[in-house]
């Protein structure tokens, strides 16, 4: 396997501590990271109460990190709402409706897509003045290159 969101979900392996069978790769931890970095979210802007949860239902094992930044919200006390963003053309659109339901902030989930234009992505962020967070150092970057809106 190369890179799995959740081996254990996907069926991959029975689980990480055996994994059974002849399987080698890497895991990014995707759901527990997607905890962490919602809770570090909270923590750095506090007045946070309503934040939308950007992912791409396209590529397998995202549902389950985008249901876990849900549960942690829960948690958190926050409020979630759940933005698949399936191609590059629904990316205005997406920002649109964070501006029309008036959320206050972004997480956005890595994939290929969403890093594939990770600097529009960011654009909107911007010209939102929308606090946004990734796990992804990437996307950190290319918010680092946005002129301020």
């Amino acid at each position: 396997m190369v890179l799995a969101m959740d081996p254990v979900a996907t069926g991959f392996v029975n689980s990480l501590a055996k994994p059974g069978g002849n399987i080698t790769g890497l895991n990014t931890l995707g759901p527990e990271i997607s905890r962490k970095t919602l809770q570090l979210f909270k923590e750095a802007v506090p007045t946070v109460s309503r934040v939308a949860v950007f992912w791409d239902p396209t590529e397998p094992g995202r549902r389950e990190i985008a249901t876990e930044s849900e549960d942690a919200a829960r948690v958190l006390g926050l409020q979630v709402q759940l933005l698949a963003a399936r191609s590059p053309v629904e990316l205005d659109r997406l920002f649109a409706t964070m501006n029309r339901d008036r959320l206050d902030a972004v997480i956005v989930h890595a994939s290929q897509m969403i890093g594939a234009h990770r600097e529009r992505i960011a654009e909107l962020a911007t010209k939102s003045r929308l606090p946004t967070i990734s796990a992804a150092r990437w996307f950190a970057e290319a918010g680092d290159s946005c002129p301020m809106a």
